[in-house]
């Protein structure tokens, strides 16, 4: 679970800021250019959200200097209803295992990127353009011919499903056991060969995985023994670092994480 990241040109806002900016003006010389309040959208996102039963919990979100951008991060749980049916014991699973499920939003009145949004446990949204979910499930551009309803309310429908074809897939890793000397060479592998990482990780990702204790790195002791502990490794070391190494830069730690997910995925 990574969440909402600002640090380029944005600051953290409460959500109750958006509906007291003024309305976003089209841009000069554009006749296809049509902008939305970023409340509008906010808003739809939840409501279609709740139509299907997912309630959201608690709210990021982050506002550009001149207004313009708008990035965040919703954080959902079944409430009942169709998602509940839907997700069931998936939905129960990832919340005794301490994850929970992101709804992630990006939202521009400049033209500078479209309207997207992207659901799923390890969610991350960076005002430098940096965006990621397990799944995409919305992406347009503003055009006189946007149908902000149907399209939001179209790619939240696929929430259930995509989030259990998600978490399926972490539960794959969970239930891929491995003995040390193999969780050694996954580890060996992943950096070696599929290049999830540059060399000088690889020893501390080792280090991190033999030495997990529920102190020390309660996410990979909980997962030891599992390519899922070996994941969760990888994912300690690029956000924390280890003994004297820096955690990774956003950039690279976004490259690094998605190339750690393919790898995982071919190794279940």
């Amino acid at each position: 679970m990574q969440g909402l990241m600002a640090h380029v040109d944005t600051q953290r806002i409460d959500r109750a800021i958006l509906a007291t900016l003024p309305d976003p003006e089209p841009l000069p010389g554009s006749r296809s250019h049509k902008p939305v309040r970023h409340d509008v959208v906010v808003n739809e996102i939840e409501a279609a959200l709740g139509r299907v039963g997912w309630e959201v919990t608690a709210t990021e979100q982050s506002l550009s200097s001149n207004l313009m951008k708008l990035f965040g991060v919703m954080h959902i749980a079944p409430a009942g209803g169709e998602a509940l049916a839907r997700i069931g014991e998936t939905a129960k699973r990832t919340s005794d295992e301490g994850r929970g499920f992101m709804f992630g939003y990006r939202h521009g009145n400049d033209q500078s990127m479209a309207l997207k949004g992207v659901a799923g446990t390890d969610v991350f949204v960076c005002d430098n353009m940096m965006f990621s979910g397990s799944e995409l499930l919305f992406s347009r551009k503003h055009t006189g011919n946007l149908d902000l309803k149907g399209m939001i309310a179209q790619g939240v429908a696929q929430l259930p499903v995509e989030l259990i074809k998600n978490e399926q897939g972490v539960y794959a890793m969970a239930d891929n056991k491995l003995d040390d000397n193999q969780a050694k060479l996954a580890i060996f592998n992943a950096v070696a060969e599929s290049n999830v990482c540059t060399a000088k990780y690889m020893v501390p990702i080792w280090e991190t995985y033999r030495d997990a204790t529920p102190q020390n790195a309660p996410e990979v002791a909980d997962a030891k023994g599992s390519m899922w502990g070996v994941h969760n490794a990888f994912t300690r070391v690029f956000n924390h670092g280890h003994k004297d190494m820096n955690p990774m830069s956003n950039t690279l730690k976004f490259e690094s994480t998605l190339r750690l997910g393919k790898y995982c995925e071919v190794g279940v």
